[in-house]
Formats: C-alpha cells, structure tokens, sequence
C-alpha cells in the first residue's frame, strides 16, 4: 500500500517548498543589507550543525538546514519506512491484508502535527507552509526551545499548536488543540537503538487512541489501543518492545513478522519486500 508514502511525501514536498522559499528570501535579505550589519531581525535562526550522514542519506536530501526541523524530519521518515514496510507486509500476506488498514492513523496523524515542521523556521515559512493548506491568521513565536504556532482552518476552526524539542536528547513533544478541545499529544525520543514514540488523540477528557512506536536498525513495532487510558510520558529507558504491551501490534525483525491481529489471533511469517 503506497498511501502512507504518498502522505509522508505530501508533508516533505510542503516543507521543502517552505523551507526553500525562506532560505531564498533569507539570501535576498542578507545581500541587499549592509555587510556590516549582522541584524536578522523578522528571519528565523540558522541552526544548522555539521552532520554525520553520508550524501546518499534520505534525511540529508530533505534538510531545511534547521537543527530542530531536520531532527523532527528525520524521525517521521523512519517512522513513514517502518510503517510502509508492516502495511506492505500485511498487504501481500494472505489472510492479513485487511489488517494493514490499521496503520492508516499511524500515518494520517502527522499531517494533525503539521506545525511541527516548521519549527525554527520563523514566521514567515509558517506562514507559507501552512497557507499552502488553506490556513489563515497564522501565528508563530518561538521561547528558547518551545514554538508556539496558531492558526485558523478553512472551515473555521482554531488550531493551536504549542511544542518543546531538547537537543541534547534528540526528543520532542508537542500538543495541538482543535477549539479547545479536541486534539493530539505527541511525542519521540532518539535512543541507543533507534526511536521510541508515542501519540495519542482524545476529544476533551476521552482518550480514543494510543500509537506507541519503536524503530531500530532491524525493523521496529507498532502498538495500537483504543482504550481510554491516558499513557505516561516516555523516558527514554522503555524496551525495544514495549508497544507489544498493547492488544494489537505489528513487528519486524529482518524478515520476520510477528503481531497481534485487531481480533487478538496472533500473526507470524516471514516477509522480504
């Protein structure tokens, strides 16, 4: 199933637009100023940092040149390969295939989060990024290292979205509110194997779904929950399998793929793509 791809491409192809738009306007700017004056006054911060990726890294091809915004694009293109991977193992297993359908969320969430991308970059490529979608009265401030982005919908409604990235740990989370109510929490740290996330919805004190995440060098899991229970934040020190504490979950290790099916039967088989 290509639509989790074709979703994640979706959000890089906004954010490259965006991003490209700012670093040109940014260029603009600095030429026609005075050499001596270093003010950046109205452009966001350049935090960019050497990297360690070799130039056929996928994440290297979509750097805005943004600490923050790489690190965020990073982990949502592993997450968007590892659920491409269990939906198209899911696919092409007979007697699985409508179970990849539970996977959709997984993807479809990170368009909520849209904000998120944008992340150090400034008003101006907020605001650009986020028009390309039919927003209006875009709002974006920024307190060290938590970003604060508002805007209103097409159809009306208020989004807030308000975010903390810790550069030290490689870990972000974030909340966006619909009409001050309804929303998304969350969440991903960098650890010693990979990735651990978590997310979940709730429409004012209801929880109606909780993704938990891991992605290591071998694959990773995917947890789902439709219990309304509140998780606790993530840590840092959760397992390679802790999304298997959920009644449904999908797992790659190499070429082997275990899980547990949305009726509780287990799942097992050996997929190569």
């Amino acid at each position: 199933m290509k639509k989790i791809a074709f979703i994640t491409m979706a959000l890089f192809l906004i954010i490259s637009l965006t991003s490209c738009a700012f670093t040109k306007n940014e260029s603009i700017s600095q030429t026609n100023s005075d050499p001596s004056n270093s003010s950046t006054t109205n452009s966001a911060p350049n935090n960019s940092s050497p990297t360690n990726s070799s130039p056929d890294d996928e994440s290297e091809e979509t750097s805005t040149g943004n600490v923050v915004t790489d690190a965020y694009i990073a982990y949502i293109e592993a997450k968007s390969e590892l659920s491409t991977v269990l939906t198209e193992a899911l696919s092409s297993n007979p007697g699985t295939e409508l179970e990849s359908l539970s996977l959709l969320s997984v993807a479809m969430i990170d368009l909520a989060i849209l904000p998120a991308s944008f992340m150090g970059l400034g008003q101006e490529a907020a605001e650009a990024g986020l028009n390309f979608i039919g927003a209006a009265d875009v709002q974006y401030s920024e307190n060290g290292n938590q970003y604060t982005i508002s805007y209103k919908t097409d159809e009306g409604d208020e989004i807030v979205f308000t975010g903390e990235y810790d550069d030290t740990s490689d870990s972000f989370s974030c909340k966006v509110v619909t009409n001050e109510q309804d929303g998304v929490n969350y969440e991903y740290r960098k650890t010693s194997f990979g990735y651990i996330g978590q997310i979940y919805s709730f429409e004012g004190d209801t929880v109606t779904e909780t993704i938990q995440i891991v992605i290591h060098d071998n694959g990773g899991v995917i947890g789902l929950s439709s219990e309304d229970v509140k998780p606790s934040n993530l840590t840092g020190n959760e397992t390679k399998d802790f999304p298997k504490s959920n009644s449904q979950w999908y797992s790659i290790d190499g070429t082997t793929f275990t899980g547990v099916a949305s009726d509780g039967e287990d799942i097992s088989f050996e997929y190569e793509p």
